[in-house]
């Protein structure tokens, strides 16, 4: 039975500082709670005697104690935006099951630009998202204080904080359709893009897509049984490219259009952004030019694949695509690179031609 705390009792202890129950352990849903009524008598609240009584706790140290599944932190931490220490990948490893959405995604569409700057995931269930809404506020300093003066804690599960880190972290991602692709391409597509699942490429570092994917368990079919990899990895190396295309921090150092545009998988109208990888003569090669190291995930949702890389940081930089038609065969991808703030282009265009022989409407 957790202790219910009315306003007339936070105001009270706010005000005098009195101690009306014991030590436990608050879950944070009922944290957040306590906080969102406490903000509907805002007006209630006095934050001189608010201060006063929060000065009291305002240099204690924060502790914090863990199980498998929560983090149990002294009230104050959240005040302070003091979280519990996670490493970068165990972040977001912790909260990747709980991820809904991307509100923002690479654009397919054959548009003649778009602009990315990134999106944070939307998750499932809301509390990080509205507990951010009211951390900065009176109502938040009264209950933290309130929580102090009993000596509690508050049971947070990991997955939270995990969630609250990672508002400081910039999410790229780029998806795919494959409900169009046949069982043994959809088979290859999937072994090549789920082996991109927690790659970790550090700073300065090149990673090589065709030596990355060589060698795995490939669906063969009618093709030679000693290719490095088969038919349908190209949608996962497009994937790769695209991201590279969009976080302004890689490089794309190797890179080459197919021969012919695949219509059912690209689209019909051309937007010379695949990738094509044969043995080791069509290539795809990417380099993190950052002092910090990039993390990839995989998502699936029903025929929707996703390939996700995160940066350690909120990015000062968003990438304007542009797409430059010569023929309904030959066209040019531009990527552009600015400042957030400024708007200034801050590095000098890179294009990646790519030229069709014809558009080819097959599909395997």
């Amino acid at each position: 039975m957790y202790k219910y705390i009315s306003i007339v009792s936070i105001i009270t202890i706010c005000l005098f500082g009195q101690v009306f129950s014991y030590q436990e352990d608050i879950p944070f849903k009922i944290y957040l709670e306590n906080i969102q009524a406490a903000s509907k008598f805002w007006s209630h609240l006095s934050p001189a005697q608010i201060e006063l009584s929060y000065n009291k706790f305002a240099d204690w140290i924060c502790t914090r104690q863990e199980d498998t599944d929560n983090f149990y932190i002294d009230p104050i931490c959240f005040v302070q935006k003091v979280y519990p220490t996670m490493e970068f990948t165990q972040v977001v490893d912790t909260l990747y099951n709980n991820i809904q959405w991307f509100n923002q995604v690479y654009n397919t569409a054959p548009t003649e630009s778009f602009n990315y700057e990134w999106w944070s995931p939307i998750y499932k269930s809301n509390l990080s998202r509205d507990f951010v809404l009211l951390q900065n506020t009176q109502a938040h300093k009264a209950i933290a204080t309130f929580h102090s003066i009993e000596e509690d804690r508050i049971q947070v599960p990991k997955n939270i904080i995990a969630e609250l880190i990672a508002q400081d972290y910039t999410f790229y991602a780029v998806y795919n359709d494959t409900s169009m692709r046949k069982w043994c391409t959809l088979q290859n597509y999937e072994i090549a893009l789920n082996s991109m699942d927690k790659v970790f490429l550090y700073p300065w570092d090149t990673f090589n897509f065709n030596k990355h994917i060589s060698g795995r368990d490939y669906c063969t079919w009618r093709w030679r049984t000693d290719l490095q990899f088969y038919g349908g990895v190209c949608g996962a190396a497009s994937q790769l490219f695209r991201t590279s295309l969009i976080m302004p921090s890689l490089e794309t150092t190797k890179r080459y259009g197919h021969s012919e545009r695949w219509s059912r998988y690209y689209g019909e109208e051309i937007t010379g952004d695949d990738a094509a990888i044969y043995e080791m003569s069509k290539q795809l090669e990417i380099k993190n030019n950052d002092t910090r190291g990039l993390y990839f995930r995989t998502i699936q949702w029903d025929n929707y694949t996703y390939l996700v890389s995160i940066s350690p940081y909120k990015s000062k930089q968003w990438v304007q695509i542009t797409r430059e038609r010569e023929t309904t065969l030959k066209t040019n991808i531009t990527k552009n690179i600015y400042d957030i703030h400024t708007q200034y282009k801050i590095e000098d265009s890179v294009s990646f031609p790519t030229r069709y022989s014809k558009k080819n409407y097959t599909s395997n």
